[in-house]
């Protein structure tokens, strides 16, 4: 990865086998440390998703303000900390609940942050907004995104809250989680999850 996503390094127990070292990802594999970036450097798949990561993230500093990329490399130093976790304190990946392949898991946490980089950073062309009458809350404003690893949504509740939303499993409609708010939309309807707020139904609003 580039200079300013620097991992840090601590040895295996055993050094890792030549054959094991398949892959390549964007780091050094004889360092490689901890059970994902073992994963990493044997899996051509994540090992392809890690130098897409790379890649997506130079093209987003690049892009980004000069004051809007001290916060985004530190953004990523949380997130390769949060992937570099012990697997039961991931975070944010519905496909990473217990019981689910840790492949799957790593390759949530990648399209994820992918995703983010490639909307923050202006990468995907912007949708046309989605205007939702929440009654008596606020107008929700989504911007539905399908150019990205992962379906993601941008959520605007009024001017007051903005959340970047990740397409998750449901069993119908089209679930959008973030940190902040969920929304989860069935047709011309939706609903509005706001963390430690009563749940909002919602239409959407015509043209």
């Amino acid at each position: 990865m580039a200079a300013s996503m620097s991992i840090l390094v601590v040895p295996l127990s055993v050094v890792a086998p030549a054959v094991l070292l398949a892959a390549s990802p964007s780091f050094d594999c004889t360092k490689a440390a901890g059970q994902v970036e073992a994963l990493l450097c044997k899996d051509e798949d994540l090992a392809k998703l890690d130098r897409k990561m790379a890649e997506v993230y130079s093209a987003a500093l690049h892009a980004l303000p000069e004051g809007d990329r001290k916060t985004e490399r530190a953004a990523q130093r949380q997130w390769i900390k949060d992937r570099d976790a012990k697997r039961e304190n991931w975070r944010s990946e519905s496909r990473c609940a217990k019981g689910r392949d840790v492949k799957d898991c790593v390759t949530a946490l990648y399209e994820s942050r992918i995703a983010e980089l490639q909307i923050k950073s202006g990468l995907v062309r912007v949708p046309a907004p989605v205007l939702y009458d929440c009654g008596n809350s606020d107008t929700v404003t989504a911007y539905f995104y399908n150019d990205t690893p992962i379906p993601a949504a941008v959520v605007n509740l009024g001017v007051a809250v903005q959340d970047f939303a990740i397409l998750h499993p449901s069993g119908s409609g089209a679930k959008y989680g973030g940190a902040k708010l969920t929304f989860w939309t069935k047709g011309d309807t939706a609903l509005l999850i706001h963390k430690g707020k009563p749940d909002v139904s919602c239409s959407e609003k015509k043209r």
